[in-house]
């Protein structure tokens, strides 16, 4: 035993002599191709006698491909890598002198070990089909002020070309940022350089991963959604409802792709790029004599005349947020107010005799069609973005669905820290919205037989089973059926997680159908959905 102890000893030195030889260059750089492949043999003597360092502790070496870095997390010491990227396109680089390289297959997959006389680090890769956005500030992301970034994307099915660059600024977005680990954020594209521009054609817009070119976006965090599809499917959907519809050139349609995010060196996991609701959505020319408004619900609590009454040139009221004016003036809470007061507060007969002056009618039809089918337990008067165009000459409110993952069989439970759970009952909550239920309970016949026609037309091709249950799926294999979640539990683990394909569908089949039920007899009386 001793002397093959002696042996093994004597192999690994020289070894190690033979590795030593090599000369390491300042900044080397070596093609991915020529590095060499390691024996297990040669693999122990780089170990024997060196320090292991990892994490922000491990050697300086970045992977480059076409001149572009790879996306790298120094919480796990890896690297991404794309489908298109060839091993003979990428390279190594050594950022200190004396670095070495060498490569180790594993059965957990190949591995890029650098190292030097006195310590070495190992290096593994991930690959993805989603687009990857690397984000690089120098100060920390703040809550409301929007940090510069320089942003880097990756994406295979780009016209843009695999690898953009943008400037942008961020913020940490949602109530829920103050306490919820993984963030959320707003992104708001920054002026582009001269030939992102003559691409885009703008140079305050960008059209991520082939959705409409905007300015302003959401990176959705999913934390608390354990299917991490909710929000998803539900733009899915409106989106589609709103491209069908007399409204659409209105700009309310919401779009979302996902992605995977690193910022500044760390991998942050899954996320949805989507876009925001903005007053550049409604109103792309800013004209300066037209009073445009923006509000935003914020809770359910409706306000009163009273409250509007009191509220003059400020910017909340209740559960109502003014997020953009043309102009601040005495009366540009008059519409919105009138809008909350019929809703919530007037006589049915006054209701009726003017409640359609200020709606969207069809917009509205929509909205409250789609959060039947959908299910939203959290959008019943919250979440919701209330635009008027040109308020001096017009009183119509044209309505936006926003924060829709309490959805598609999840409501209020109480369970635990989110709120809200599964409910096998979900299926059959019929939820009341009185700015536009109130039409049904006070006898518009008109309105009533438009909802029901919508519904009917909406259900041949929108609101469909095929269509959701084949969205579903699709998500389900992008997801679950992937890397991603392995790394996303990986990089959080305390949020929620579920594969939630079978529940959810379970959920579309019963709801959709329940549904034909109940906007069959709508009109025709008290409806009882059995809910307590």
């Amino acid at each position: 035993m001793l002397l093959l102890c002696g042996i093994g000893l004597l192999l690994a030195a020289g070894l190690k002599e033979e590795l030593q030889e090599e000369v390491a260059e300042p900044g080397r750089a070596e093609d991915w191709w020529h590095v060499k492949i390691l024996s297990e043999e040669e693999y122990k003597s780089i170990c024997t006698g060196r320090i292991p360092k990892s994490g922000e502790e491990a050697l300086p070496v970045y992977m480059t491909w076409e001149e572009e870095m790879l996306p790298y997390d120094s919480l796990s010491n890896t690297f991404m890598r794309f489908a298109r990227m060839k091993e003979w396109d990428l390279e190594c680089n050594a950022g200190q002198e004396g670095i070495l390289f060498g490569r180790l297959q594993t059965e957990a997959g190949e591995r890029l070990i650098a190292y030097t006389k006195d310590s070495y680090s190992e290096f593994s890769f991930w690959q993805t089909e989603l687009p990857v956005l690397v984000i690089q500030t120098e100060e920390e992301i703040a809550e409301e002020e929007y940090t510069e970034a320089a942003m880097t994307i990756f994406d295979e099915d780009s016209g843009m070309g695999f690898t953009d660059h943008l400037t942008v600024g961020l913020h940490t977005r949602g109530a829920s940022s103050q306490w919820i680990p993984k963030k959320s954020y707003r992104v708001k594209v920054q002026p582009a350089r001269e030939e992102s521009a003559e691409r885009n054609g703008s140079g305050k817009s960008y059209p991520f991963f082939g959705m409409r070119a905007a300015r302003e976006w959401v990176l959705y965090s999913f934390y608390g959604d354990e299917s991490k599809m909710r929000e998803k499917l539900s733009r899915d959907l409106w989106d589609e409802i709103v491209r069908n519809s007399t409204y659409s050139d209105a700009g309310n349609g919401l779009q979302m792709e996902y992605c995977e995010v690193f910022v500044n060196g760390e991998y942050e996991g899954l996320y949805g790029m989507g876009t925001a609701v903005d007053r550049r959505n409604f109103w792309e020319d800013k004209d300066s004599a037209r009073q445009d408004l923006l509000f935003k619900t914020v809770n359910f609590d409706a306000p009163t005349p009273e409250d509007i009454a009191a509220v003059g040139d400020e910017e909340a009221c209740k559960c109502l947020e003014l997020k953009y004016a043309s102009w601040k003036s005495e009366d540009m809470w008059e519409t919105i107010g009138q809008y909350m007061y019929l809703a919530y507060y007037a006589s049915d007969e006054e209701y009726l005799a003017q409640m359609r002056n200020y709606m969207e009618v069809e917009d509205h039809i929509d909205y409250w069609l789609f959060f039947l089918a959908s299910g939203l337990d959290d959008n019943e008067l919250k979440n919701l973005y209330l635009s008027i165009e040109n308020a001096q000459n017009n009183t119509k409110v044209l309505m936006t669905p926003w924060d829709m993952d309490m959805s598609w069989g999840v409501g209020y439970t109480g369970e635990d820290i989110f709120m809200w759970g599964r409910n096998d009952k979900q299926y059959r909550k019929i939820m009341d919205f009185p700015i536009v239920s109130r039409m049904f309970s006070a006898g518009d016949v008109e309105f009533t037989e438009q909802t029901k026609a919508r519904w009917r037309e909406l259900r041949k091709d929108i609101i469909t089973e095929e269509k959701m249950l084949a969205r579903v799926r699709e998500y389900d294999r992008l997801l679950w059926h992937s890397d991603v979640m392995k790394r996303e539990k990986e990089r959080w683990p305390e949020a929620k997680y579920a594969s939630d394909t079978e529940y959810i569908e379970n959920y579309i089949s019963k709801r959709f159908v329940y549904l034909d039920e109940y906007l069959e007899q709508l009109g025709k009386g008290e409806w009882d959905d059995g809910w307590d």
